[in-house]
């Protein structure tokens, strides 16, 4: 019996490896990584790029040789001059001009063809406004006028809360947010929050979803590759010579297990090479921060550990694993690669309820993450395996629901497997394999 035993796991040890090589052989295979590989790589570096803070070049000075001002503020009042006691515009030259020549002004600035700025501050009905308007042609640093009108409004702001002689803490009530709550007494005294609520921030819920379509069309891809590599072998001599020494249990099992170990294994290359490329794009942007974690919800980032990226991975395994002999199951009712189309079908439909189930799901998750609706998907197990682990990174599933869910999994996939053999052996025979060549190895 051990002898038996040992034997099927290294027939299934070869054809695996068997398998690994013949993929990583095609050119599809190879494309497709080479596409990951690049847009894993140069998407964040050209991210980098983009974010690069502009700081970095920021000049000792100020680059506005002069500064117009002219204001129309009624009876507040506003020194403006405090601007040159900073360092960065002590070289800089005010000039107050009236708002009747404001617009000539404006044609001035070209015709000078100085790095001049004219700033024009009005009080509306309801606000202070601030305008600036710069010569079409001027050397300034990218962000020297933004910069510049920040701190106007900063001085305008201060100048206001002064001349209404407001105290500190006077100031302090003004900028405070106010919370409101509604509270409902119920008739035992217990007292309910109405306003409080255990959805999920609308940004965790969009990379679930995310995270759920990149599952679905990984595993889409597997297999249908698995699928077809099924049925293809029917009809060549291939088949006939794996099965003189290898049993329809070792190539059956090999041939899943290699496809997932290769989808892993390509997942986990592209994961390094973003890291890399994430090193590299955080010197170019000179941030602080990962460039890929700038991406992430706060969420994700304070969730990540070693044990949630392993759960992970291996939900994203039991998917492949699920779904894989899934996909061998429809290959194996189908005699001809022509009848495929046809048994193809229940690998499709499942796929699509377990994957829009999660979907539907991620969504549903922003109103609330304690309904008996998301416990049916955690533990559905073809949802589970879609929905668990974006949920996992989020931190809105306990431990005890992913146990469970692994177990529903495990139990699928035992009986998937022993189903999908003998259906593999019962439909071994095509037209161009001979039928008494084959019938010894079938009853293995």
């Amino acid at each position: 019996m051990k002898s038996c035993k040992n034997s099927v796991l290294k027939e299934i040890f070869l054809v695996c490896k068997f398998t690994v090589k013949q993929s990583c052989k095609t050119k599809s295979f190879q494309i497709s990584f080479a596409i990951l590989a690049c847009l894993a790589f140069f998407g964040p570096i050209i991210m980098g790029i983009i974010q690069a803070k502009p700081e970095d070049n920021m000049p000792n000075n100020t680059e506005i040789s002069t500064l117009y001002i002219g204001m129309d503020l009624g009876e507040v009042k506003v020194d403006f001059e405090k601007l040159l006691e900073d360092d960065f515009y002590s070289k800089m030259k005010i000039e107050y001009i009236e708002m009747k020549d404001v617009e000539e002004g404006k044609k001035d600035l070209e015709k000078e063809g100085k790095n001049q700025l004219l700033v024009e501050v009005n009080h509306m009905e309801s606000n202070f406004q601030i305008k600036a308007w710069e010569p079409v042609k001027n050397s300034f640093w990218e962000r020297d006028v933004e910069t510049l009108l920040e701190r106007m409004s900063a001085i305008l702001t201060e100048s206001i809360q002064l001349q209404c002689a407001l105290t500190d803490s006077q100031k302090l009530a003004l900028n405070t947010q106010v919370n409101t709550e509604v509270h409902k007494v119920q008739e035992n005294g217990e007292i309910k929050n109405l306003s409080k609520k255990t959805g999920i921030a609308e940004s965790d819920s969009m990379f679930i979803y995310g995270f759920i379509m990149v599952i679905l069309m990984i595993g889409a891809f597997a297999g249908s590759s698995i699928a077809s590599s099924v049925v293809s072998e029917k009809n060549g001599k291939i088949l006939e010579y794996l099965l003189t020494s290898i049993s329809p249990i070792g190539i059956l099992a090999g041939k899943i297990i290699g496809c997932i170990l290769l989808t892993v294994g390509e997942i986990l290359c592209i994961g390094a090479i973003a890291v890399v490329a994430d090193g590299i794009a955080k010197n170019i942007s000179n941030q602080e921060g990962s460039m890929i974690g700038s991406m992430l919800p706060d969420t994700i980032i304070s969730n990540l550990s070693l044990g949630t990226v392993v759960l992970v991975l291996f939900f994203i395994v039991l998917n492949l694993t699920l779904y894989g002999f899934l996909a061998a199951y429809a290959g194996s009712l189908a005699s001809k690669v022509e009848e495929l189309k046809d048994t193809v079908g229940i690998f499709s439909i499942a796929e699509l309820v377990g994957g829009y189930l999660a979907l539907f799901s991620a969504m549903y998750m922003t109103e609330g993450t304690t309904s008996l609706f998301l416990k049916f998907v955690y533990l559905f197990p073809l949802s589970s395996v879609f929905m668990i682990p974006g949920a996992l990174l989020v931190g809105k599933v306990n431990f005890f629901m992913v146990f469970l869910a692994i177990v529903f999994v495990m139990i699928s996939i035992i009986v998937l497997v022993i189903v999908t053999i003998k259906t593999y052996k019962t439909h071994l025979f095509s037209s161009s394999v001979k039928k008494k060549r084959l019938i010894k190895f079938s009853r293995q």
